[in-house]
């Protein structure tokens, strides 16, 4: 089931919301949270209901399993919690990629029947292994983590469940175990406010811009300078407004429950190096890996080449947990490499300006982006042609000109929504200023109308099956 659809807006989160509510006022505590479990379970169920067990069955493993590792907090113990998870991941996301690999290489032959990724599989994936090594590492015990209840609901929590952010159980469990079931007017009106800008964000912005994506990269062999960077740029302003109108319709609605999520962006391209893009952009996904990977590989303990290493390596599972192909992975080796170069800056005591440091920094984003949306090595090596102008400024595929310039309406699109990327507050500091004063509730009335009248055709969020 998708935010942005009308089933989702008029009848599974009203429905949900009373009952939830209803449920709480009679401090049916149980009832109340076996209600917002169940709406979890048929939300996964409605995209595929053949797949609603896999979720179910790695919750309850990763929960006694938990409880093992806390009573035996010993490696092997940890190490086959963690190819439980790792092996689920493996096959469901990866096992396509593996074969299509192995095929291509001939060290195979036979065709294989395609494996269908589970919604959603990524993330409740990563709150496994993260509970695991938090649990292996002896971390405290919090409120909420002896309850099967409180922990099925913590990984199957609706919100979060195709595209984050990514929440650790010590920011969810103890929520359950507070008074969220008191009705919070501010928690419910800021809610409500948040998932309305990030519906707005998705519906009009990132779904027009969509439309402007597709054709330059299908025929990707035809561009020239400018045309690349200009589909460049409009696929990176589509992508950040539409992953991040998830992850503020994720927050808005959980907040809604008086229950807090983290925040996982904070205008990324406002950055002034790619070290400070990674802490802004995906903020969740970044503070796993390096939590998790990067750290435990040995982060910077063991001099800059062990660190260089380390960085390269975390950003190339990285990339490639984002699909099953090698574009990805050339996408995370890219990110690893600015991150890499920016570290040896730091470490002569130098800095960019901050126009000049923002500047370099989005054009390195930009680049990736690039990398990111293409199709295949070859149609990556094009556009590394196109981009650096070894095909010329302009494409002279017809005498009318470029036809793949931006016309008048996507330049005002770009200019409008880089603007607003670049130096407009983003949508928690927008919520945060909120008041229930009659101007600002009709500006939300009004918004909410407006998402109402664009709900006219049903597009899948960009992280919907990562």
């Amino acid at each position: 089931m998708l935010f942005n659809t009308g089933a989702f807006i008029f009848l599974f989160l009203p429905a949900i919301l009373l009952i939830f509510r209803f449920l709480a006022s009679r401090r049916w505590i149980r009832m109340s949270l076996s209600a917002l479990l169940l709406a979890s379970c048929i939300f996964y169920a409605w995209a595929n209901p053949v797949f609603v067990w896999i979720p179910l069955v790695s919750g309850a493993f990763n929960f006694f399993w938990g409880r093992r590792l806390r009573m035996s907090p010993i490696r092997t113990n940890l190490y086959i919690g963690l190819a439980f998870n790792l092996g689920l991941l493996g096959y469901w996301k990866y096992a396509n990629f593996i074969g299509a690999t192995l095929l291509q290489a001939g060290v195979i032959h036979a065709t294989w029947a395609k494996v269908i990724l589970p919604i959603g599989i990524s993330f409740y994936t990563f709150k496994g292994i993260a509970y695991l090594l938090d649990t292996y590492r002896g971390s405290e015990v919090v409120a909420g983590s002896d309850s099967f209840l409180h922990f099925l609901l913590y990984f199957l929590f609706f919100p979060d469940a195709i595209a984050g952010p990514i929440v650790r159980h010590y920011q969810f469990l103890p929520q359950l175990s507070s008074d969220i079931f008191r009705f919070d007017n501010e928690h419910f009106s800021r809610g409500f406010v948040l998932f309305n800008i990030g519906l707005f964000k998705k519906l009009v912005i990132a779904d027009r811009l969509a439309r402007w994506v597709h054709d330059p990269f299908v025929q990707v062999h035809q561009l020239a300078f400018f045309s690349s960077w200009t589909a460049a740029v409009t696929f990176g302003l589509q992508l950040y407004f539409d992953f991040s109108a998830y992850s503020d319709m994720a927050i808005g609605i959980a907040r809604m429950f008086n229950i807090e999520l983290p925040i996982n962006f904070d205008s990324p391209y406002k950055s002034k190096s790619i070290i400070e893009f990674w802490r802004r952009w995906h903020i969740t996904l970044s503070f796993f890996l390096r939590d998790y990977l990067y750290i435990p590989l040995g982060g910077n303990r063991r001099g800059t080449s062990r660190q260089v290493i380390n960085l390269w390596t975390t950003m190339l599972i990285g990339g490639l947990w984002h699909g099953a192909n090698w574009t990805y992975v050339l996408w995370g080796a890219w990110h690893g490499l600015m991150i890499s170069l920016n570290h040896l800056w730091g470490l002569r005591g130098r800095a960019l300006p901050g126009w000049l440091g923002q500047t370099v920094t989005l054009a390195g984003v930009v680049f990736g982006w690039a990398i990111f949306r293409s199709a295949s090595l070859t149609d990556i090596a094009s556009f590394a042609q196109d981009m650096t102008g070894l095909k010329g400024l302009y494409c002279t595929s017809t005498s009318s000109g470029d036809p793949f310039l931006p016309h008048f309406t996507q330049k005002a699109w770009l200019i409008t929504t880089g603007s607003f990327a670049l130096w407009a507050p983003n949508s928690q500091q927008i919520t945060a200023r909120f008041r229930p004063v009659p101007w600002m509730i009709a500006l939300v009335i009004l918004l909410f109308l407006k998402n109402c009248l664009s709900l006219n055709s049903i597009t899948e969020f960009l992280y919907y099956k990562f």
